[in-house]
């Protein structure tokens, strides 16, 4: 490479993002979808739904076409947070559930908590799902300065209520003060409008912000009302013939008004040229079976709970100012979920040495280059994707291979799911130049991409992913026994070549052998029925008391009661009104 190119590079990589580089610390503000499937926007080119705010913000920055998150909900969230692996801290198994006293272990440091040793205001608006039975393990406690939100996996998105177990209660939160005043507003609006005051907030703020946007979109609400929307929003969808698959659209719908809305927000304090923002989904969708949702992750395979590509393989876009309207494509390379701690604590200026114990990798410089150098920071070949040593899971990916051993459910969520191809839906690129996040980026940056026909196509072919459903090759069922597969060749996991390809898959055993030896054992445990919300005026609270303190101040014993530790933040359990604990 000449040096011409190489000054480019190292001037693109020291202004995108670094403060090492500049006085001006980036703000961040990283959005994360619930249950998003990969065919639910429109930049992956199959989709029958509509996104153009995401697809624009994708459109002008950088799409992570291999990008892969964990399984499920809880395991997913303690890896961002974390920068490790789930089996380094016992978060490998079953998702959170609500009476269940387990929690992310307070000796593993979060992002937030790197962050604000860097100067940061650390915001968190929307579902934590790490935790809660004790207030130790809540978001004010593990690093956050606010949280606007709830604790619990899910909740309805008007009545703000989780049902689950025989159980029902209230869980919505801002810091230790419960909203139930809020009932009946629309989940999304209200994360939405609290991201917006927040960026209001940071424009008068000397301190960089980051803001974690969790939302409830587009997990199912509860049982019975599992599709929840504002009803003006489904006439728009009436092309759309399956009813549920429709309901689900008015959803994204909202969710993608939400990601225009924040960036606006950006745009009106002055705030977008200096901001990073991720867009992405914890898992994928959950066409069917439990807390399904109707998403699609179409034509990957399998859904939510699985290791297939459909369950692990996330949509995934990053934008800053620097590489707006760079037109780099796709960044093609592998990059997990734990990569994003690295990843931001380098973008806020961080030494990245300051970091031991993780198994993300700084994708920074893969972000800030463009497809002809990228190769050469190509940082991972190996993601670890899950082992669940008590239902006896494991699968790793190593460059185009990948192996799993164990199946979920006995298959049952191991097929080809949502196929929503629909005749009668054709993807405008009109209404990309129309969206509120290309009306923003334009007053701000003389380039839209999205008026590049050209790239936006060429982006989307890059994204598509065709795969034969006649194919009539040796198939995979886990039931019967391991299944290794090429992605490179075979994208949608139809060939099975364990037999042919032995040599393969006995590498990958020994890699998977070796990080077995490695795990945390999963905390899973029982509930304790003193979280019923029912002792607790029919709501969810952390009911084994405790205070909200730092992280490495804060008593060990897992029989957590009640605390007098000076270090410790006395009189959470009264409540502070209209307050929350900055720490």
């Amino acid at each position: 490479m000449s040096s011409g190119p190489l000054l480019v590079v190292l001037v693109l990589a020291c202004s995108l993002l670094s403060a090492r580089c500049a006085p001006n610390r980036p703000h961040i503000v990283f959005i994360l979808a619930d249950d998003l499937g990969w065919n639910d926007v429109g930049f992956t080119g199959n989709s029958d739904l509509q996104t153009p705010n995401i697809d624009t913000l994708a459109y002008s920055g950088r799409i992570l076409s291999h990008y892969y998150a964990q399984p499920t909900c809880t395991p997913s969230r303690a890896a961002l947070l974390t920068g490790k692996y789930p089996i380094r801290t016992g978060m490998q198994g079953y998702p959170l559930s609500p009476s269940e006293p387990r929690a992310l272990p307070l000796d593993h440091k979060t992002l937030p908590e790197y962050l604000k040793d860097l100067g940061y205001q650390t915001h968190l608006v929307g579902k934590w799902h790490l935790g809660y039975y004790d207030w130790k393990f809540t978001p004010l406690a593990r690093g956050f300065d606010t949280h606007f939100g709830y604790m619990n996996g899910f909740v309805g998105y008007y009545d703000h209520h989780m049902n689950a177990r025989n159980m029902s209660g209230h869980d919505f939160w801002r810091g230790t003060q419960q909203q139930k005043h809020l009932k009946g507003r629309y989940m999304t609006d209200l994360l939405t409008e609290e991201t917006e005051r927040l960026i209001e907030a940071a424009a008068e703020n000397e301190n960089p912000m980051f803001l974690l946007l969790s939302h409830l979109a587009v997990h199912t609400g509860n049982p019975g009302t599992d599709h929840e929307y504002p009803e003006d929003d489904i006439k728009r969808f009436s092309y759309i013939k399956d009813e549920n698959r429709r309901k689900y659209a008015a959803m994204v719908w909202n969710l993608d008004k939400s990601v225009g809305r924040v960036v606006k927000a950006l745009a009106k304090n002055d705030l977008l040229d200096n901001t990073l923002i991720v867009v992405t989904s914890d898992n994928g969708a959950q066409t069917r079976g439990l807390y399904a949702n109707d998403g699609s992750n179409y034509p990957l395979r399998g859904l939510k709970f699985t290791m297939y590509e459909g369950g692990i393989r996330t949509v995934a876009a990053v934008w800053n100012a620097q590489i707006h309207g760079q037109e780099y494509g796709s960044l093609t390379s592998l990059f997990h979920v734990t990569d994003w701690l690295p990843t931001l604590y380098e973008a806020a200026g961080g030494d990245l040495t300051d970091l031991s114990g993780m198994d993300g990798k700084s994708q920074l410089t893969s972000i800030a280059n463009d497809d002809e150098n990228a190769s050469q920071y190509d940082l991972r070949s190996e993601i670890l994707l899950n082992i669940d040593e008590r239902l006896g899971l494991s699968g790793i990916r190593y460059k185009n291979w990948k192996y799993l051993n164990g199946s979920y459910l006995k298959g049952s969520y191991e097929d080809h799911f949502g196929d929503y191809r629909n005749e009668l839906y054709t993807y405008s690129m009109a209404d990309l130049a129309k969206s509120d996040v290309a009306k923003d980026l334009k007053t701000k940056f003389p380039s839209l991409p999205v008026n590049n026909k050209a790239h936006v196509s060429e982006i989307r072919r890059e994204n598509t992913i065709q795969c034969d459903r006649n194919d009539v090759r040796s198939k995979c069922n886990l039931v019967d026994g391991p299944c290794l597969f090429n992605l490179h060749l075979d994208p949608c996991e139809q060939e099975n070549l364990f037999s042919e390809e032995q040599d393969i898959a006995i590498i990958l055993q020994a890699k998977l052998d070796t990080y077995r030896s490695q795990i945390t054992p999963q905390l899973n445990t029982v509930d304790d029925p003193a979280g019923n919300p029912k002792l607790h005026n029919d709501s969810w609270v952390p009911w084994r008391g405790g205070s909200i303190c730092r992280r490495d101040q804060c008593p060990r014993s897992a029989a957590t009661t009640f605390f007098s530790s000076k270090q410790c933040f006395a009189g959470v359990i009264g409540g502070l009104v209209g307050s929350q604990i900055l720490i």
